[in-house]
């Protein structure tokens, strides 16, 4: 890959039997790294050639997070290679992917963040309070007493970078859209409340008319698409396999049919 970006800690996934169609680029949740998404990334790889990166600050990538520059960086790697192109992510990863104005193939939107009025109650309170908490401190404590490495979080200022999204406004750009809300989201607001839930496929729906729901295809899972709410597991890591397999699936075939 021509990247001149060399603050970001990249991979590159290619198939091992086959010539690639089309390059897929890859963001992650904040607070996680690409490592996290294996489960998702390598049988995607099967058939794509995949991109991942790390934000800044996360993993081996250097510099400060902030969603408007995950947005430049994302629209610099996409710059960087050869058509034809998808993006797809996950929370973070998804809103960035749809708020860039590169012209791509298609999106892949798996329960994406659409901005702090979407949120869950408590999330959104924290997001409030953390303008007036000593956040900064917070965050070498968190790093001091090891909690970061402990909880699985995967970049150096957490709680710093957390509250950096109340301030993002993520945008739908493009034209054509794939995604996933779960309906067991403790973290995006719409565990139990099928309202929430409805009222974020319909944000997507607004933005993209042709778009494609497949929600139904993580139905019951909780935000990080695991089978067990309230841990920080690898993505996909205890979501039963032939779940996973539907997933990956959906998301080849949409990339085959926008090609």
């Amino acid at each position: 890959m021509k990247n001149k970006m060399t603050h970001l800690e990249t991979v590159v996934l290619e198939p091992k039997h086959c010539s690639p169609k089309y390059t897929l680029v890859w963001s992650n949740g904040v607070c996680t790294t690409y490592k996290d998404y294996m489960r998702l990334l390598e049988p995607l790889a099967d058939s794509a050639r995949i991109v991942a990166y790390n934000y800044r600050s996360h993993g081996g990538s250097k510099k400060r997070f902030s969603p408007s520059r995950a947005v430049e960086d994302l629209e610099d790697i996409v710059q960087a290679q050869d058509n034809p192109i998808f993006l797809a992510g996950h929370c973070t990863g998804a809103a960035v992917s749809s708020t860039v104005k590169e012209k791509v193939q298609g999106r892949i939107l798996l329960c994406p963040y659409l901005g702090a009025d979407y949120l869950a109650a408590v999330p959104r309170i924290v997001m409030k309070l953390g303008r007036y908490l000593p956040v900064c401190l917070m965050d070498k404590a968190i790093t001091y007493f090891g909690l970061a490495n402990y909880i699985g979080v995967k970049n150096t200022r957490p709680l710093q970078d957390i509250l950096a999204l109340g301030r993002f406004r993520p945008s739908a750009n493009g034209s054509s859209a794939m995604w996933m809300v779960a309906s067991h989201d403790e973290v995006l607001g719409t565990v139990y409340s099928r309202q929430y839930q409805e009222r974020m496929c319909a944000y997507l729906k607004g933005s993209y008319p042709e778009g494609i729901d497949r929600s139904r295809l993580v139905k019951g899972l909780n935000h990080s698409l695991n089978t067990i709410p309230g841990q920080l597991l690898p993505f996909l890591s205890s979501c039963p396999h032939k779940r996973q397999q539907r997933i990956v699936d959906s998301i080849l075939d949409y990339c085959e049919s926008n090609l």
